[in-house]
C-alpha cells in the first residue's frame, strides 16, 4: 500500500474479482442500512451495522481491499500516480448502489426504501411547521 492505496491482495489481482467483490459488498451493506433504517428504527441498529462492516472486511479485504467508498479510494489512487484498477475502484461501488436501490422494485415492493428514510409527510410535519409551544405565552395586565 502506497499513500494508502487499496489494492487486491495477491492472487486475486483480476479485475473481475474486484469488481464483482466491490459491487456486491457495497449492495449488501445499503440493503442492511435500508432495513435497519427503517422506522421505528431497531436500538440493535448500530451493533447490526457494525458487525456487516466487519464480515464484509474480513470476506472481501484479502480479495479486493475492501474499499467500499469511491471516494476514499479517489486521493490514494491520485496521490500515488498508480491508475491500476481505477476504473474498478471509483465504479463498482456506483454500480453495488444502483443494484442495492434497484432490487426492493424489482422484488415488487410498492415504494422504494428510500420513503421510509426520507418521505414527504415527515419533512412536512418537522420542517415547514413552527413548532407549537407548550405553554400559553405569558400576558400582560394592566
Amino acid at each position: 500500500m502506497d499513500y494508502g492505496l487499496i489494492q487486491p491482495g495477491a492472487g486475486w489481482g483480476g479485475p473481475v474479482v474486484v469488481v464483482l467483490g466491490e459491487l456486491l459488498s457495497t449492495a449488501v451493506l445499503l440493503q442492511v442500512l435500508a432495513a435497519m433504517t427503517s422506522r421505528p428504527r431497531p436500538r440493535s441498529t448500530p451493533w447490526v451495522l457494525g458487525a456487516v462492516v466487519a464480515a464484509l472486511i474480513t470476506f472481501t479485504g484479502s480479495r479486493t481491499g475492501a474499499g467500499f467508498n469511491p471516494a476514499r479510494n479517489f486521493g490514494p489512487h491520485v496521490v500515488s500516480g498508480d491508475y491500476h484498477l481505477f476504473w474498478a475502484y471509483m465504479l463498482a461501488p456506483l454500480a453495488g448502489a444502483a443494484v442495492a436501490a434497484s432490487v426492493p422494485a424489482l422484488l415488487g415492493a410498492r415504494r422504494a426504501w428510500t420513503h421510509r428514510v426520507c418521505c414527504a409527510h415527515d419533512i412536512h410535519r418537522y420542517h415547514l411547521r413552527p413548532p407549537r409551544s407548550r405553554h400559553r405565552a405569558p400576558t400582560s395586565s394592566r
